[in-house]
């Protein structure tokens, strides 16, 4: 693989994102070596290969928790738009209900395996999967070192950011991975009797995190 060194960001999300770099005018990178052609275009998202790593705390405690879930998702489709070296659009979208547990939190004994946790975490006290089956992240461009987006959860959506992009090169298109934090209360995502009194929200942490791995092949691209 060749790490990208003149295109800045390349998202998804995506899901969704992507890494920097920098060229010279005459292009050649810092060390005087030749960059790579950048391609304008679009990237069609591999739905095979690419997936978002999700990661939840409960009972966190001054920075630290002391109990969490990890898992995947898978990503229905979407696509990155690149012109002038720019990230200038694109979309990730999520499939909520192909959600997996992944830590080894669990005693099945007690009646508390992946499957509970699974349909407790698809039912309406938190992401309603049935109602809403998608999860989506739309770009909308670069900001510096940062792609920026809508991100859409339970059919609300709110402006993200997507931090920590990287991207490499590949024979047919790009890897690019990233990270976005939301907070679950800006989607109703909680107990649906929730209040101020209710214990049971209150040891979930408010902040999700997704990790964005995203494969893209080339679709329409034309050099520039």
């Amino acid at each position: 693989m060749k790490k990208i060194t003149k295109l800045m960001f390349i998202p998804v999300v995506a899901p969704l994102l992507f890494a920097c770099g920098g060229a010279n005018t005459d292009g050649t990178d810092a060390d005087g070596a030749a960059v790579d052609t950048i391609f304008a275009g679009t990237y069609a998202v591999n739905t095979n290969e690419s997936k978002v790593e999700w990661h939840g705390d409960m009972l966190a405690i001054g920075g630290v928790s002391l109990y969490s879930h990890d898992g995947t998702l898978n990503v229905n489709d979407g696509n990155i738009r690149v012109e002038n070296g720019m990230i200038t659009g694109g979309t990730v979208v999520v499939n909520m209900s192909s959600m997996m547990p992944t830590d080894a939190n669990y005693t099945e004994e007690q009646g508390k395996g992946k499957s509970d946790l699974v349909g407790h975490l698809s039912s309406p006290d938190f992401f309603a999967v049935d109602s809403f089956p998608q999860a989506i992240f739309e770009i909308t461009g670069q900001d510096g070192n940062n792609i920026t987006g809508n991100l859409t959860v339970r059919g609300i959506t709110k402006p993200h950011t997507i931090t920590d992009v990287m991207v490499e090169e590949t024979l047919t298109g790009l890897n690019a991975t990233g990270n976005l934090v939301f907070n679950r209360q800006d989607f109703n995502v909680r107990f649906s009797m929730a209040n101020a009194m209710d214990v049971r929200d209150k040891i979930v942490s408010d902040d999700i995190t997704l990790k964005f791995e995203i494969v893209a092949a080339e679709d329409t691209l034309v050099a520039i």
